[in-house]
């Protein structure tokens, strides 16, 4: 399955070439070239770095030491085609699906670098797609653990992806998505998992001393 993007025009496909170079090894670089126009357009961290001031600009050529291959090579897909590939994750085995939801949260949070809206909004469509894809809430996956950990790892409070990780688990999780040690997750999704619970509820009056013994230590 494929997720549509804004529409892109036949003329961004002209003009002048420029080259990412991704990866910091010498020996492990990889070269990827996408026109000039497609990445002007709409992506504020790329217009900024094609100013002629900036070797960048002179040189046409970015790099990105700190991306992985995968990530830009899947941006470029989606600049020219206006999808991002994604399997409905009931087609899928546990372990494939948590792999997918984690690729999608790296690509979220390269959008979040090179600050461009139309390619996050894409990625939270390509994660919701491939939840619900089947037309179906009883035999899918959702993103937990690894994924929400990347998206909170490159977003800032208040990211729409930080929100929709929050709610999904609010509203369709189960106690076992967090595994047994509370370690291997976010503190700060496990504090807007708790506030998110407590809004939830509806504040009812609790008389707790007729019930006290259940906390006395037994013995």
């Amino acid at each position: 399955m494929a997720v549509e993007a804004p529409t892109v025009t036949g003329s961004r496909f002209s003009g002048p070439l420029v080259t990412f170079k991704v990866g910091a090894q010498s020996d492990a670089i990889a070269t990827f070239t996408v026109h000039e126009n497609l990445i002007r357009d709409g992506h504020d961290f790329f217009h900024a770095a094609m100013d002629k001031r900036w070797k960048e600009g002179q040189r046409h050529e970015i790099e990105l030491p700190d991306d992985q291959p995968e990530v830009i090579g899947s941006f470029i897909e989606w600049l020219y085609t206006e999808k991002i590939a994604v399997t409905s994750t009931h087609l899928l085995q546990n372990e494939d699906s948590d792999k997918q939801y984690i690729r999608l949260a790296h690509l979220y949070v390269f959008g979040e670098k090179v600050q461009s809206v139309a390619f996050r909004n894409a990625v939270l469509s390509a994660i919701l797609m491939a939840r619900d894809g089947a037309g179906t809430i009883t035999s899918t996956y959702s993103p937990i653990r690894e994924a929400v950990r990347v998206i909170y790892s490159g977003t800032v409070a208040g990211s729409p992806a930080r929100k929709l990780m929050v709610h999904i688990h609010v509203e369709t999780g189960h106690s076992d998505w967090f595994g047994k040690d509370a370690t291997l997750h976010c503190p700060e999704f496990l504090f807007d998992i708790a506030i998110a619970l407590m809004d939830k509820r509806p504040r009812i009056a609790l008389r707790l001393y007729d019930t006290r013994e259940e906390w006395f230590i037994q013995g």
